[in-house]
């Protein structure tokens, strides 16, 4: 048998290749993306695949994380033994310096364009927004156009749509927020739509996280009288992250695909693709923690005055704003890198639901 070097090494770097590839992370250019493993619920897949080959996409965005601001206040008060301490507040403000919004706007938009285009390669009609904008469901609806960076959506996050892309929102707030209610509107919709498949598709990208250790918090909690804020740098494609949008209020930024069809009782099916974890991008950022601390001040014994003991004391303050360095282009290949990943897995999966 005659051995053929070419043939034989080609063969051993597509084994190399496809080791590399599910080893659980990917290398770009010296830097180390986690494994990215989906959860894919739903119903009625089988009938999913024979839904029409029209689709409809009715959200699709990205949303990066470029600062995060966060406030402990430690309330002042009588001292169990005797005394009294005032308020202790701290307040901590962390951005990254250096990427460029225009840069992550041509991420959205690159990866929606790929997207687009293999639904065409795979023969499905993509819905035109204005068709959308005619049912009874989108009538009091507002229609917005993508490519516009908004600040307001999740604070601290860059919330990107592609740009040329149309779509729906229940009301905008007065602070600048896309609002869509509490009700699913996705089978409504499919339906006045002849049941086009209806797709959603969003991603959160945060670079930090609380990092407080659980003693410190347990000793704040048992003692009080110090207010403190501790974060580190913990790049990633997040499952979901808890964001304040008010005093009293959070929503919720997640990374989910979805692909909801509904004709009849009869004829629907729905398939979501979620992150099974959050997936590190490495190589960014610098392993440090960020900190402001601030402690009550107290008056333990107080002042005789007269019948009466005055005590003294104040509250306290501190207000810290720290720029955390990083390398912009790393930054951007990462988060190029699991965008496309997320986006292609999760419609790679919906294109063989049920088949």
């Amino acid at each position: 048998m005659k051995f053929d070097l070419n043939k034989s090494f080609k063969i051993m770097k597509r084994v190399l290749l496809t080791l590399l590839f599910f080893t659980g992370a990917l290398l770009v250019q010296g830097q180390t993306i986690g494994k990215m493993e989906l959860k894919e619920s739903g119903f009625g897949e089988k009938k999913l695949a024979k839904a029409p080959k029209r689709i409809y996409i009715s959200e699709f965005s990205v949303n990066y994380q470029l600062a995060y601001s966060q406030t402990s206040i430690a309330r002042g008060g009588r001292e169990i033994g005797g005394g009294y301490r005032g308020d202790a507040k701290a307040s901590l403000s962390v951005a990254i310096p250096g990427v460029d919004p225009a840069e992550l706007q041509k991420i959205t938009d690159q990866v929606y364009q790929e997207y687009l285009g293999e639904l065409k390669a795979q023969g499905y009609e993509i819905v035109n927004p204005d068709d959308a904008g005619n049912t009874d469901i989108f009538s009091d609806w507002e229609k917005l156009e993508g490519g516009t960076i908004s600040q307001a959506q999740f604070p601290g996050y860059l919330a990107t749509t592609p740009t040329g892309f149309g779509y729906f929102v229940r009301k905008i707030t007065k602070k600048g927020r896309a609002k869509n209610g509490i009700f699913e509107y996705a089978n409504k919709l499919s339906r006045q739509l002849d049941g086009a498949i209806i797709a959603k598709v969003n991603l959160a990208i945060p670079f930090v996280e609380q990092a407080e250790g659980q003693g410190s918090r347990a000793l704040r909690k048992t003692f009080g009288g110090v207010a403190k804020v501790v974060v580190k740098p913990n790049f990633r494609l997040s499952p979901m992250e808890s964001v304040q949008i008010s005093k009293t209020g959070s929503a919720s930024a997640i990374t989910k695909s979805s692909y909801i069809y509904f004709e009849s009782l009869k004829n629907q099916g729905q398939v979501n693709y979620d992150l099974k974890k959050a997936v590190k991008i490495d190589g960014v950022f610098e392993e440090k923690k960020y900190k402001a601390v601030e402690s009550a001040d107290s008056d333990i014994w107080g002042t005789d005055a007269g019948h009466l003991r005055v005590f003294h004391f104040s509250d306290k303050e501190v207000s810290r704003t720290q720029a955390i360095p990083c390398e912009p282009d790393k930054y951007l290949n990462g988060v190029k890198e699991v965008v496309n990943r997320f986006v292609k897995e999760s419609l790679s999966g919906f294109l063989t639901a049920g088949k």
